[in-house]
């Protein structure tokens, strides 16, 4: 699959992830290259909702908001059923870390972008969250090298660590 092909399918998830923020008022929480669906036609959807929450619910009582469990410094262990932590914001990996926001999906479909277009994960640390911690803390530009230069700037502020930093789907579908 080509870079064209891969951007109009990304701007497809993109559209589905600005209807979710904005109109059906929903976080997907799971956003990866498994949940990630190409029809015969070429179309590409958006599925595997199983985490997805009420962008209500993520904002009132945080006590009915399933959290995740990822072990700190076990490799491949066995976990509950949970999105991969390759594709997951820092905000929804860090204990009593902050309640899932539209700018998670957007990290999430930041490090969705980056292994399309590298053919490699951002992140790849086997559900180990030391392994997470570490390549979150060690990103650099030369890390983007395979990027089309155009891309990087967009796709460092959808992976920044910061929530804030992180730009909303309106500023890249423009609807």
């Amino acid at each position: 699959m080509g870079l064209l092909e891969v951007k109009h399918g990304l701007l497809q998830v993109l559209e589905t992830l600005e209807f979710l923020h904005n109109n059906a008022r929903l976080i997907h929480r799971a956003i990866s290259p498994e949940t990630v669906l190409i029809t015969s036609s070429g179309a590409w959807k958006l599925g595997g909702f199983g985490f997805t929450i009420s962008s209500d619910q993520a904002s009132g009582d945080l006590a009915n908001v399933p959290s995740f469990h990822y072990a700190y410094d076990v490799e491949d262990s066995i976990l509950p059923f949970q999105p991969s932590l390759n594709y997951t914001a820092p905000e929804l990996v860090r204990s009593r870390g902050s309640p899932a926001r539209s700018a998670s999906n957007i990290f999430s479909f930041g490090c969705l972008a980056y292994h399309l277009i590298s053919h490699k994960p951002l992140l790849d640390c086997h559900n180990n969250v030391k392994m997470y911690t570490n390549s979150l803390t060690y990103l650099t530009s030369e890390g983007f090298t395979s990027i089309p230069p155009e891309l990087v700037a967009d796709l460092q502020r959808m992976l920044s660590t910061i929530e804030s930093f992180r730009p909303t789907t309106l500023e890249f579908t423009g609807t």
